[in-house]
């Protein structure tokens, strides 16, 4: 599992890539760090929970805008 101080030891210039379980990267960490710019980018195949809720972070921020890190 990917905790929040294995995620703040990824470069600004980091994509991180999760097709295996939602539950391997510490959602509430890789959050925190797209927002503040601490990594490039995410591409995400898998979330906890599936479906993704509509009122969801990853659906309802707009990634990529005010210097956010893109998501995919």
């Amino acid at each position: 599992m990917a905790g929040e101080k294995d995620l703040n030891m990824l470069s600004p210039t980091s994509l991180l890539v999760n097709t295996s379980r939602a539950a391997l990267i510490d959602e509430m960490a890789l959050i925190s760090l797209r927002q503040s710019r601490k990594i490039r980018g995410a591409a995400l195949d898998v979330h906890e929970p599936e479906p993704l809720p509509q009122d969801s972070v990853c659906r309802t921020t707009r990634w990529g805008t005010d210097g956010s890190s893109e998501v995919i």
